[in-house]
C-alpha cells in the first residue's frame, strides 16, 4: 500500500468516526445505559 492510500484511508475513518464518537458521548451524558 501506498503511503498516499494509507493516508486517504485514514482521513475517511477519523472522519467517520469522530463525529460518530461525540454523537455517542452526547447520548452517554443524556441517557446513559448502563
Amino acid at each position: 500500500m501506498t503511503v498516499g492510500l494509507v493516508f486517504v484511508v485514514l482521513t475517511a475513518v477519523v472522519g467517520m468516526y469522530f463525529p460518530a464518537l461525540r454523537l455517542w458521548h452526547r447520548r452517554g451524558r443524556r441517557c446513559p445505559d448502563a
